[in-house]
């Protein structure tokens, strides 16, 4: 899967957890969920601040995005990071070979670093060139692997953590 000459830098399993997404759906008419609320029907809007508040924004676009495809992509599979770019790979077993999900340049990756919340500590955000970003976990209760992925981008001269 790396191109010759390509240098990994570092392997982590990694999944992507629903939390509030901001996929540029219109502001919702908060009197009108405000009544849905007190006639105890679903309100998209509170539902979502109420994401926000447990899980933190996890993925701010618009449908199509690279954060939302990156977001799609990653399932239960494994983030790499090598010297020229970020891959998603499914590193398949005794039955399936291993195949690649998805990748960027680097030059698509604007940003990654660590936002660790409650029960987050591997948590990191990574924001897209298209202007668009998405929360990764790399772990529940151990930050290494979120540390060990923003370390790795870092290493290349040029690369914002």
């Amino acid at each position: 899967m790396l191109h010759p000459g390509e240098e990994p830098r570092a392997l982590q399993a990694a999944t992507y957890v629903d939390g509030e997404e901001d996929l540029g759906q219109p502001r919702p008419d908060v009197l009108a969920e405000l009544a849905d609320t007190a006639l105890l029907w679903h309100s998209a809007y509170f539902q979502g601040l109420a994401d926000r508040l447990v899980s933190g924004r996890s993925l701010l676009g618009w449908p199509g995005c690279d954060a939302q495809t990156l977001a799609h992509a990653v399932g239960q599979h494994d983030l790499v990071v090598t010297d020229r770019r970020m891959l998603v790979v499914d590193l398949g077993d005794s039955s399936r070979p291993a195949r690649l999900v998805w990748e960027r340049d680097r030059m698509h990756i604007v940003r990654i670093r660590r936002m660790p919340r409650p029960f987050q500590a591997g948590r990191i955000w990574i924001v897209m060139a298209d202007g668009s970003a998405v929360s990764l976990m790399l772990g529940v209760v151990s930050a290494a692997g979120a540390k060990r992925v923003v370390e790795a981008w870092g290493e290349v001269p040029g690369s914002a953590r």
